[in-house]
């Protein structure tokens, strides 16, 4: 099964989807981490380190963001309309399981966590916007443009 490319003229060419069912799965069993690991009763351990837990949620919605993005391949949306919808997808996420980390007796709501959520985000947005410009400005090269050897 193959599915077309909208990104334009240029790059009307089937590909296949093969690896699109494990970018799915892969980004349920992430968000599934993700949940468990934010509303789960988790022990600390002596000797952690202080922003160990800062640090998680940071890696937690960069990964996040990078797999609701991917997720979406194969769709009509443009990549930057992928991204809008993956950073509104995490930061909708991140809010909400801050939201019921403060209703558990057992977890507490922290801005600093939320502010590291929207960060982590943020930081996985930087690389795929300019993968997708980089990619788009190779497309839209003319193809007599290179310096002669």
């Amino acid at each position: 099964m193959e599915i077309m490319d909208n990104c334009g003229p240029a790059s009307r060419k089937p590909r296949p989807i093969a690896g699109r069912g494990i970018v799915r799965i892969a980004a349920v069993s992430w968000t599934i981490l993700l949940l468990t690991l934010l509303l789960a009763p988790l022990p600390s351990f002596p000797g952690q380190p202080r922003n160990l837990d800062r640090a998680v949620h940071f890696l937690l919605f960069f990964v996040e963001t990078v797999l609701l993005f991917a997720v979406q391949a194969g769709t009509a949306a443009r990549p930057p309309r992928r991204l809008i919808r993956a950073l509104t997808g995490a930061a909708m996420l991140a809010v909400g399981t801050e939201v019921v980390q403060g209703v558990l007796p057992y977890r507490s709501l922290q801005p600093s966590d939320l502010g590291m959520d929207f960060l982590g985000s943020l930081s996985a947005s930087l690389p795929l916007y300019v993968g997708y410009a980089l990619r788009r400005e190779q497309r839209h090269e003319p193809r007599g443009s290179q310096a002669p050897h």
